[in-house]
């Protein structure tokens, strides 16, 4: 007869854990994330638990096992769970409980409240309720505006769908051509260098390879996100210019054309929340572009909301794809369907398709805000000219200040900024250094050969094509041209382990004579030779 397993008269319930013992286990990990969990609404996109209790990085769920265990201990309960049974349980029973990821960006006055709110038991009683005020009429103002950002979207989303029967794209529209109300939302992304690789070189990790700003419009009601390009060579800053050219663009060439537009941004003052923004959106209104205008500004620590979550999209395919041209950096934005790319000029900085404009000498005669940082809405009207209706919340009482005369009608636009491009020492430094690691159809592109500076030819130089070029500098221009050419396919014909040899190190040098070659040693100096040593003995 086969031997018959010991298992076979067990079953799934004798081997559960009781009731008691799961029940401790859970008011154990709903008492710790009272105790240690941070409260923010609306400040997680990845989760969208309203109940959610962040627990911090700190902690992981082996540590949170272990005082599970010690506390078990203390009392005189035997039984405890197991780490895989209480993992489990919580996976099941208690989802909205998790352990957050690290982050340098969170909000001050919640962490400093979450901190306070963990010593509630050594301080008094109006102490106490002091903290707990404040902290709840945070927690409030912060809901506050973000359900206000969700209704002026789904406000923008119902009017959109009501004037258009199919969903409409982003193409360029005449103002005022569409009686009804967009949200827009803009804001800055980190950089990213190329050339870039997914199995990226070890020495490209510390190098500076070319620069590539990104700034994104967000148009909510369509889920779709412009993404501006910014190459190096034609950036002409990261200032309050910058924001309102790229928005003058969006507004002219991809937007509908609506009557009413409710603009979302963070509170960065050098290029959203200042004098230009306002002067800029004051004047839109004044000349006809737009007939109402309200931007508005989320809590400081909890800005996160769409233009983040598409630039999180982008990231997530450029990190996947190699990129050695801005145009690589559009197509690798070109594969998601809520991303439109726009290049905004040429690698080298001679070519803008987006202009670049001086808004700020155009609106020097504009009055600023008294006290702007402590507002958060701003609203410009067609029927109030030049004034500005502020706000320190959405539902708070309302300020009026004038920024212009009413007759203000100057619908010219600014002069263009001419684009900064890139120094002959960046110029060497990209051939030089970040050349070898770009692919050879996108070497001329990316890395060119430097040009000559105009005092090259009286200062002697250790590169070899500035060198050659000085020599043949009485030839013709043609001459000049070929023997550069050679010169670069020569540097294109060594191979990539003899580029990438590191340099040979300096010969010492003594520091008792001061010569070369060898170092202050009683066997190398010769000013020590004779001197006299003695054995261990003798000592």
């Amino acid at each position: 007869m086969p031997r018959p397993h010991q298992n076979t008269t067990k079953t799934a319930l004798v081997r559960a854990h009781p009731v008691k013992v799961r029940e401790d286990a859970v008011k154990f990990l709903e008492n710790f994330a009272v105790q240690n969990a941070l409260i923010l609404p609306g400040r997680v996109p990845a989760f969208k638990n309203p109940d959610l209790l962040l627990l911090p990085c700190e902690f992981t769920k082996k540590s949170i096992h272990k005082k599970y265990l010690a506390a078990v201990a203390c009392t005189t309960e035997a039984e405890s769970l197991p780490y895989s049974s209480f993992t489990e349980l919580w996976r099941e029973l208690l989802p909205n409980i998790c352990i957050q990821k690290p982050r340098s960006d969170l909000c001050s006055v919640c962490k400093l409240d979450t901190m306070a709110l963990s010593k509630l038991r050594s301080l008094d009683e109006d102490k106490r309720k002091g903290l707990l005020e404040r902290n709840m009429q945070h927690l409030n103002l912060v809901d506050r505006e973000r359900q206000f950002y969700k209704t002026n979207i789904d406000h923008a989303k119902l009017s959109v769908e009501n004037a258009y029967n199919s969903t409409p794209t982003l193409n360029k529209s005449a103002p005022c051509t569409f009686s009804g109300t967009n949200h827009y939302s803009f804001d800055y992304f980190q950089q990213v260098h190329i050339p870039w690789d997914p199995d990226q070189v070890g020495a490209l990790y510390f190098l500076t390879p070319y620069k590539i700003g990104l700034f994104g419009v967000m148009c909510e009601p369509l889920s779709k996100m412009a993404l501006f390009i910014i190459p190096e060579g034609s950036a002409t800053g990261k200032g309050s210019n910058q924001v309102i050219s790229m928005l003058h663009y969006y507004f002219q060439n991809l937007g509908l054309g609506e009557t009413e537009a409710i603009l979302n941004a963070d509170n960065c003052v050098g290029q959203n929340k200042n004098q230009f923004v306002m002067s800029y959106l004051c004047w839109r209104v004044m000349v006809g572009l737009h007939r109402k205008i309200i931007l508005h500004f989320l809590v400081v620590g909890h800005t996160k909301f769409s233009p983040d979550y598409a630039g999180g999209v982008f990231k997530k395919i450029f990190r996947r794809t190699p990129v050695a041209t801005p145009q690589g950096v559009a197509d690798c934005a070109s594969k998601s369907s809520i991303l439109h790319p726009v290049i905004t000029g040429s690698v080298d900085g001679k070519q803008q398709a987006v202009p670049m404009y001086d808004w700020q000498s155009k609106f020097s005669q504009f009055k600023s805000v008294p006290g702007m940082k402590k507002y958060h809405v701003f609203e410009f009207s067609s029927d109030n000219p030049g004034v500005v209706l502020c706000r320190q919340q959405s539902n708070g009482d309302a300020v009026t200040f004038t920024l212009v005369a009413s007759d203000y009608c100057d619908e010219n636009l600014p002069p263009t900024l001419p684009s900064l491009g890139l120094t002959h020492k960046r110029k060497s430094y990209l051939y030089d250094k970040i050349r070898q690691f770009v692919p050879d159809v996108d070497k001329n592109e990316l890395c060119p050969m430097p040009d000559l500076e105009p005092d090259a030819s009286t200062e002697p130089s250790a590169d070899p094509v500035a060198v050659t070029t000085s020599r043949n500098s009485h030839d013709e221009p043609s001459v000049v041209a070929e023997l550069a050419a050679e010169v670069v396919d020569a540097v294109d014909d060594v191979p990539q382990h003899d580029r990438l040899r590191t340099p040979k190190r300096k010969p010492p040098k003594c520091s008792n004579c001061g010569t070369d070659g060898h170092r202050n040693l009683p066997s190398q100096c010769p000013l020590r030779k004779n001197e006299t040593r003695l054995c261990k003995k003798c000592l």
